[in-house]
């Protein structure tokens, strides 16, 4: 496990100093973009007034902030991301909107201690960023209650995505393929 968690430093640091600043530059479009997604599935979640709802790549926090309103003030909401500079958004609407029952955690799924006491974890398009998928979606189940859901809205393979490879594809017609990797 350590060399998960030194990787992941590198990968976490990456994120904040990297791209932090591209992604919250194109915010507007990302999110917009990406609502489409989690408004299409929101209506077939199993999230209810009451529950308890882990936001794992909570990101800008608009989705945990939608939990917030689902479960009501009976319920709780924890949004977690490895990047401050995103929650702030999710952390400001929050205040705006006067939703007192979400909290937003700087933390990674890969070795947060989640303790079982959720009624549903969510993410949406968060889970493909993670150093170690196996052991995040292993830690991320020892977060639920026992009857708990897990739902992540993530990207299917390029053929079922063929806009993701697009560009890639307009680009080879005019330039020779990059060279291979070096081992």
């Amino acid at each position: 496990m350590p060399d998960d968690i030194e990787k992941n430093s590198e990968f976490v640091d990456f994120w904040n100093d990297v791209l932090v600043p591209k992604f919250i530059a194109y915010k507007h479009v990302l999110v917009d973009g990406l609502t489409r997604h989690s408004e299409a599935i929101f209506p077939n979640l199993t999230v209810g007034p009451g529950d308890k709802v882990l936001d794992v790549g909570c990101g800008f926090g608009d989705t945990a902030n939608k939990f917030a309103r689902i479960v009501g003030s009976e319920g709780h909401v924890v949004g977690l991301d490895c990047c401050d500079a995103f929650m702030e958004y999710g952390i400001r609407e929050a205040k705006e909107e006067g939703l007192g029952n979400v909290e937003f955690i700087n933390g990674d799924a890969l070795i947060y201690p989640f303790e079982p006491e959720y009624d549903f974890v969510f993410s949406r398009f968060g889970t493909m960023f993670f150093s170690n998928p196996v052991a995040a979606f292993k830690n991320m189940r020892r977060a639920l209650k026992p009857g708990g859901k897990m739902t992540h809205i993530v990207w299917r393979t390029q053929s079922d995505n063929p806009w993701l490879s697009m560009a890639k594809d307009v680009v080879l017609k005019f330039l020779p393929p990059p060279p291979a990797k070096m081992a």
